[in-house]
């Protein structure tokens, strides 16, 4: 938000071959791995991500994540993300927009 560029630098793999939309990511060498499941992509415009963790057995903690290429994604595009995420069951009353203005 204040013009400098913020990097993410992490890894991943996918621990079923066969699934490889099913990732284990991780954004820090000392950090455990996590699920990160690539729910959909065209490849050139948006990726919904979504990820699911158990806290101990008591509860559950869940993020979702529309990804796009472009600073806004249209509007076709956050309809079909939106019923998407509904049909999974995940809340988007909660989801958060990033505003993307002042980015450079």
């Amino acid at each position: 938000r204040d013009g400098k560029n913020i990097t993410a630098v992490g890894d991943g793999y996918a621990p079923d071959k066969n699934v490889p939309a099913k990732l284990q990511v991780r954004f820090s060498d000392k950090a455990p791995y996590g699920k990160y499941w690539v729910l959909d992509t065209d490849y050139d415009h948006y990726t919904l991500i979504y990820s699911c963790t158990d806290l101990a057995g008591l509860s559950h903690i869940e993020f979702a994540w529309i990804l796009s290429r472009a600073r806004t994604l249209d509007d076709q595009y956050k309809t079909k993300l939106f019923d998407l995420v509904t049909s999974y069951g995940i809340k988007t009353s909660n989801f958060q927009k990033e505003v993307q203005e002042g980015c450079s």
